[in-house]
């Protein structure tokens, strides 16, 4: 049970780790200066919970994306390259959500982590669909292997 080091490019190495230091980033740093009622200063009251719900939401799938993607890589599961697109599609739906939908209404404390996270968002997109990318690319079993000899 290890990790398939030479399977994979040091541009997917340093893609991954780039996502884990923001995901753990964006784990630590909005639950303690990310949207706090005290902080709000005359923001209305719903923007500041609609603020706590989307950010509620994307921490939770953080959490679950980046388990479920150090787990499939240690047992070498042949599901990673599926699991990948699925996250780099929900982190562009969601993102696009973002900028377009909610803008004007989410909420960000003047803290420094939030705004960091927010700032490096569209590098780590990239970075999680290039990892999708390769372990699509490389997880291709070739035909003849699937066949038992004759």
């Amino acid at each position: 049970m290890s990790l398939q080091a030479g399977k994979y490019s040091t541009g997917f190495w340093s893609c991954y780790f780039l996502y884990v230091a923001w995901s753990l980033l964006s784990i630590i740093s909005f639950p303690l200066e990310g949207v706090q009622a005290g902080q709000s200063g005359g923001v209305p009251e719903f923007q500041v919970a609609l603020s706590k719900i989307v950010f509620s939401r994307d921490l939770v799938f953080t959490a679950i994306a980046i388990s479920c993607m150090t787990m499939l890589m240690v047992f070498r599961s042949l599901f990673l390259g599926k699991w990948l697109l699925f996250v780099a599609a929900w982190m562009w739906a969601v993102s696009v959500d973002d900028f377009l939908a909610l803008e004007r209404t989410l909420f960000l404390s003047d803290g420094f982590g939030p705004h960091a996270v927010m700032a490096v968002r569209p590098l780590v997109l990239l970075a999680v669909s290039w990892m999708a990318f390769e372990a699509v690319s490389r997880g291709r079993a070739p035909r003849a292997s699937r066949h038992l000899p004759v």
